[in-house]
């Protein structure tokens, strides 16, 4: 599980949503198998990983609802791997 006081912290919006939570393939952590080749790095074995989907929709001055989106992808043992949001 990922510690929501970072999402908090970095984005303070979130505070008190609750993500939806998706396991994902090792193929999700890292580049392309396509793209590790190129790059001639050696295959990964295979692993999961989960990605945290926090949402939230706030509403601007004038009117206009603006979505709020943090996803947060951790390896198996919770490690944070990345974090995008706006």
């Amino acid at each position: 599980m990922v510690d929501k006081e970072i999402v908090v912290k970095d984005s303070p919006k979130m505070e008190g949503v609750e993500p939806e939570i998706r396991e994902i393939k090792s193929d999700e952590l890292i580049a392309p198998k396509k793209t590790m080749k190129k790059l001639g790095l050696p295959e990964v074995k295979k692993k999961k990983g989960y990605r945290f989907s926090f949402r939230r929709t706030v509403i601007a001055e004038d009117g206009a609802e603006i979505p709020i989106v943090v996803h947060v992808t951790t390896d198996e043992k919770g490690n944070i791997i990345r974090y995008t949001g706006n």
